[in-house]
């Protein structure tokens, strides 16, 4: 899953998910005392989760590496919300976080990094 406004909302989502039971806005998606686990339990928690606010707002997207697991994910698991879309291919096509709200440094300075050191008395 990829797409979230920022490094944080990405990984309390990653977290909601590895502690279904925990989460508190996940916990309440289960009546059972135990959560659905392997494959399939997990891809129904994601679904559903990803149908609970706020990540049902956010333009996420789904990326499997396999067409199989995507299969089972759409066979058994809730319908996500519209602007989502699920698509299978390599990682390599995945978008890769890159900071570009960062001030550049000047490197053309004059100032010597012995300069910068401590001098002995």
């Amino acid at each position: 899953v990829h797409g979230f406004p920022s490094k944080v909302a990405g990984l309390q989502f990653e977290w909601a998910w590895q502690h279904p039971k925990r989460s508190r806005l996940v916990k309440g998606v289960y009546r059972s005392k135990r959560p659905p686990y392997g494959m399939k339990g997990k891809l129904q928690i994601l679904y559903e989760m990803l149908n609970l606010i706020p990540w049902k707002n956010y333009p996420l997207h789904v990326h499997y590496t396999s067409n199989d697991v995507m299969d089972v994910g759409q066979k058994y698991s809730k319908k996500l919300p519209a602007h989502m879309d699920v698509v299978s291919g390599t990682l390599d096509g995945l978008p890769l976080y890159q900071r570009t709200d960062y001030e550049e440094l000047d490197t053309d300075s004059d100032v010597d990094a012995e300069d910068l050191m401590d001098k002995e008395p």
